[in-house]
C-alpha cells in the first residue's frame, strides 16, 4: 500500500463515526524538527529543518498550521558524470551540493480522538525555501597504462585514477515542496507530542556564480520525511 492510499485512508477514518468534541484549546504553539534522511538512499537529495510552528483549530474537526524555519539541502551523487576522452581515458565529475535556507510553510489538518489522550490526524502541507550555499566539484581521471612484470617479463595493462583538485562555488537555490501527511500525537491539557510522516513532491531551481543552472522536480514514494513536533496548548 503505497504512501497517498494511506493518507486518503486516514482522512477517511477521521472524518467518519461519532468524533469526541474537543476542548476549549483551540491554538498551539511549539517546535518541530524534520528529516528524511532515514529513508533516503545514498545519492537521494537530503533535506531537514526545525522551526516554529503555530496551530489554530478553527472548526470541530478542521484547523491549520503554519510553519517558520531554517533549512538544509545536501546531495552527494552516488554516479559520476561520465565523459570519454581518446581511445582509453574516461573522465568523471561529481559535484555535491550543500544549500542553507529559511523555510516557510502551511498546512490543514483534520483530527480526530482514538483513545484517550492519542489523537490521528491527517493534512496537507506546502512548504518554500530559498538560501545559499556552496557546489563542491571533484574530477577524476581513469586511464590504462601498459607496464612489465618484473618476474614474469609479461606486459600488461593497469587502470590507473587520478583525482584533480576540488573546486568550490557560491549557488542559490529557490525549493518548494507539497505534500500529505499522517501523524499521531498524545494531547494533554496543556501540551502535546506527536509525530507525523511526509512524502514531497519538490521543486528546486539552483543557480551557480559560475554559470550552472539546474531546476528539476523529484518524488520517490520509499523517501518518507518525518516531522517530530512539541506544542503549548492555549
Amino acid at each position: 500500500m503505497n504512501f497517498f492510499k494511506i493518507v486518503f485512508l486516514s482522512l477517511f477514518v477521521v472524518f467518519q463515526g461519532n468524533a469526541q468534541t474537543l476542548d476549549s484549546s483551540r491554538n498551539a504553539i511549539g517546535v518541530f524538527g524534520e528529516t528524511n534522511s532515514m529513508f533516503s538512499g545514498t545519492g537521494d537529495p537530503r533535506y531537514s529543518s526545525s522551526g516554529l510552528e503555530y496551530s489554530k483549530w478553527n472548526k470541530k474537526h478542521l484547523g491549520y498550521t503554519v510553519t517558520i524555519g531554517y533549512g538544509n539541502y545536501s546531495q552527494t551523487p552516488s554516479l559520476a558524470s561520465i565523459r570519454v576522452v581518446g581511445f582509453d581515458t574516461l573522465t568523471g565529475k561529481r559535484a555535491t551540493v550543500n544549500i542553507s535556507m529559511g523555510m516557510i510553510g502551511f498546512g490543514v489538518q483534520a483530527e480526530r480522538q482514538f483513545y484517550k489522550k492519542v489523537y490521528f490526524f491527517a493534512g496537507f502541507h506546502v512548504q518554500a525555501g530559498y538560501g545559499s550555499g556552496k557546489i563542491d566539484s571533484t574530477v577524476t581521471k581513469e586511464y590504462n597504462v601498459q607496464q612489465v612484470d618484473p618476474v614474469t617479463g609479461f606486459n600488461y595493462t593497469n587502470t590507473v585514477i587520478s583525482f584533480g583538485a576540488k573546486t568550490s562555488a557560491t549557488a542559490n537555490m529557490f525549493y518548494m515542496g507539497f505534500t500529505p501527511s499522517v501523524g499521531v500525537k498524545l494531547q494533554f491539557k496543556k501540551f502535546c507530542i506527536g509525530a507525523e510522516f511526509m512524502n514531497y513532491v519538490t521543486f528546486r531551481s539552483i543557480e551557480s556564480e559560475k554559470g550552472y543552472t539546474e531546476s528539476s522536480v523529484d518524488f520517490d514514494f520509499a523517501n518518507i520525511t518525518q516531522r517530530l513536533f512539541v506544542q503549548y496548548r492555549f
